[in-house]
């Protein structure tokens, strides 16, 4: 748990410990780090600032037609232009675009030799950018990409996280990311957001200030671990 939050609820701390027994303790033995919070918009936020504290970086990659929210820094890493057009001059030097898919791969090579990219958010599958599937090479490339260059890989699975797998889509590509984000389904439709990924990784939390307005609320965690359930 963030360790800003000097006295988190029972709940939280419990529902912390049982997202990390599915997912990192899962996926390659180790325990995680994490914050909840009550929105997708939110969730991308604390996962950005983490992932640039970390690398000392300052720009993300994220890719066309992706969406990951509509506050500043989620806009600025989402891919639909209709969103991103009001506010074309003051984000285009944060998030930078690229085809999604292999494609897209090439001009992912090209943004990292002429920029300094701390982090490469995506979406498993895009969701309200068109329900598209990317080829099974995709992610793990990425992956290699990530690790080569110090980058940490975000993955955005608010939505389609905990709905065909036990935690993330990811899991169908045998990929795992530096952090995920998890919510929609993780409550059942209540507001609760969780933000997890690696002890290196998310220690970087606590040299900044993050918050919520609704962080000592106990609806969201008591769904999300009946949820789990």
């Amino acid at each position: 748990v963030y360790k800003r939050q000097v006295h988190p609820t029972e709940l939280k701390v419990e529902l912390c410990k049982k997202i990390s027994e599915l997912t990192y303790e899962r996926w390659i033995g180790v325990t995680s780090k994490s914050v909840l919070s009550s929105s997708g918009s939110e969730s991308i936020e604390c996962a950005l600032k983490t992932a640039l504290l970390a690398t000392g970086k300052e720009a993300v990659i994220c890719f066309k037609n992706s969406y990951h929210g509509t506050s500043i820094g989620a806009l600025a890493t989402s891919g639909i232009a209709r969103f991103r057009k009001p506010f074309t001059k003051q984000i285009a030097q944060f998030g930078i675009t690229a085809p999604y898919g292999i494609k897209g791969l090439s001009e992912v090579h090209n943004i990292i030799s002429s920029n300094n990219i701390g982090a490469i958010i995506v979406e498993p599958i895009l969701g309200r950018g068109g329900k598209v599937v990317p080829e099974e090479d995709f992610l793990p490339e990425i992956r290699e990409i990530c690790d080569k260059h110090n980058i940490v890989l975000i993955f955005d699975e608010c939505t389609s996280g905990f709905r065909q797998t036990n935690g993330g889509l990811h899991k169908l590509y045998k990929v795992n990311p530096d952090i995920a984000i998890f919510g929609k389904a993780l409550g059942n439709g209540h507001a609760i957001n969780a933000i997890i990924g690696r002890k290196d990784v998310m220690e970087f939390c606590n040299s900044t200030f993050i918050s919520s307005t609704f962080w000592t609320e106990r609806i969201g965690p008591t769904a999300a671990l009946a949820t789990i359930e």
